[in-house]
């Protein structure tokens, strides 16, 4: 047996023949392993033997690269830092194992690694796998964000800090409003901001003449409220403005399909609804008349108590002293600080985002997707905006069914004022300028330069019609007729 001596001058002088072909599998790995086609191939290797920034890349790394990057041409120094890790087969230009993408064929890679139209970090983690080119991180970003697709299909926005209505010093001095429906019925719900008093009746209609005769047995109860915040139909009709008008007090509209606007009535329409689906329409007023009765969870007064100043008698046996009014004065700083301990545990997961200008360019949320608009202006009201859609038309919407985006738009469109509550003149003093039409005794008359208008729900409506009524076509062709008792709306 025979050791080898490493150290040893006498080596054996017999050459050594290697196989052609092991060398050749050891010296172009990587162009061996690159799957690519032919085709595909001999397109790289020309865009880079045109590329002039690889041109030098290869010449740097057969006769070496500078010590400065000042000594580097413009076209090659983004390679500069990555110069150890570069290397050349076969006219390609490899990152270790990741093929280096010349300028002409960027576009077209961006567009194969963003088929699947993933997220920001996920097309990096792709492109990490396979593809390299000098600022390809910011490249695949600024892709996403001018992705229409993207853009379209995004989540819904962040939560926002809570903005919580005012607590009013005097009972029914704010009052919310909403209508419910339930069993194939209407019912008007309305409750006191302060006490928490919910009054409930049925609707024969949702007509504004029918919700103004329930108000007013209400109001000559309780007194006239201030404030009414409801949603906009029925309550943002010409009637329902006549009728605020006469009778002193404010309508405040939320913001369309935006019900966490009027929480509060929303939580009445839950309440009303609770007792008809407990109690049932038939013994609806009893069960109302125990609900005043009760008090209001973390506080030991009931509305009645607050609203009355007395506990009501009920079926339940109640003693003479119990049912003495009581001035109870100290309960809105309860109210106060429970609202205090909501905000604090809602805020915890909220975030403020940044204000729009005037003529930004944005995505509206409608339904499931995002559709590109323009702001128009802010609306008065807490974080609402007018904004003109893809259609032209100029609706309110909130904060949290708009965002900022990097999409251009160059389309011109033609404003069609559409869902604005009370702010009918938008875009200055001259309404007449604006097509736009109010006066104060009679119904709001649109008038539009088109023949026809797309409107909200995807129909059309001719505005040359002889009819007094709007006549809405849809995508089908087919004429329909808006009811007349909707003609003190705008939908």
């Amino acid at each position: 047996m025979h050791i080898t001596d490493l150290l040893s001058r006498s080596f054996n002088e017999k050459e050594i023949q290697l196989d052609d072909e092991d060398m050749i599998e050891t010296v172009h790995t990587l162009t061996k392993q690159l799957q690519m086609s032919e085709i595909k191939k001999k397109e790289f290797k020309e865009a880079t033997l045109k590329d002039q920034g690889l041109k030098k890349v290869q010449q740097y790394w057969e006769t070496g690269w500078p010590n400065s990057i000042d000594k580097v041409p413009k076209e090659a120094r983004s390679y500069f830092r990555f110069r150890h890790e570069l290397s050349v087969e076969q006219d390609l230009v490899f990152l270790n194992s990741r093929v280096v993408v010349p300028v002409s064929l960027r576009k077209s890679m961006l567009l194969l690694l963003h088929e699947a139209h993933c997220g920001v970090e996920k097309s990096k983690a792709r492109a990490r796998q396979v593809i390299f080119w000098p600022n390809i991180n910011d490249d695949i970003e600024k892709m996403i964000s001018t992705c229409m697709v993207c853009e379209r299909y995004r989540p819904q926005t962040i939560k926002e800090p809570l903005i919580s209505h005012t607590i009013p010093h005097l009972p029914y001095e704010k009052i919310g409003a909403d209508i419910c429906d339930y069993g194939g019925k209407s019912y008007l719900v309305v409750g006191c901001y302060l006490t928490k008093w919910v009054d409930v009746v049925q609707l024969r209609n949702k007509s504004s003449e029918e919700v103004i005769n329930k108000l007013k047995p209400m109001f000559a109860t309780h007194g006239i409220p201030k404030i009414m915040i409801c949603d906009n139909v029925p309550f943002s009709s010409w009637e329902m403005k006549k009728f605020s008008k006469e009778w002193c007090f404010e309508i405040i509209t939320s913001s369309p399909r935006y019900p966490k606007s009027n929480g509060f009535a929303e939580k009445l329409v839950g309440i009303a609804k609770s007792l008809l689906r407990k109690a049932g329409p038939e013994k609806l007023y009893e069960a109302l008349l125990e609900y005043r009765c009760t008090p209001i969870s973390g506080m030991s007064v009931s509305p009645s108590q607050m609203l009355l100043s007395r506990k009501l008698r009920t079926k339940l046996p109640i003693t003479q002293t119990e049912l003495q009014p009581v001035v109870h004065k100290h309960f809105r700083e309860g109210l106060i600080k429970k609202r205090a301990r909501t905000k604090l545990y809602y805020d915890k997961q909220a975030h403020v985002r940044p204000e729009f200008i005037s003529g930004e360019k944005v995505m509206v949320r409608v339904g499931t997707q995002w559709e590109p608009a323009v702001i128009v202006k802010k609306h008065s009201t807490p974080r609402s905006y007018l904004v003109k859609n893809k259609n032209g038309r100029i609706v309110r919407r909130n904060k949290c069914h708009i965002r900022k985006t990097n999409i251009q738009t160059n389309k011109e469109l033609n404003p069609d004022y559409h869902d604005l509550g009370d702010e009918w003149n938008v875009c200055g003093n001259n309404t007449q300028d604006n097509g736009l039409y109010h006066s104060n005794n009679n119904p709001v008359n649109l008038n539009r330069n088109t023949s026809h208008t797309t409107s909200q729900n995807g129909y059309l409506y001719n505005n040359n019609s002889a009819s007094s009524n709007p006549v809405y076509i849809t995508r089908r062709g087919r004429n329909v007729n808006r009811p007349s008792r909707y003609d003190d709306y705008l939908l």
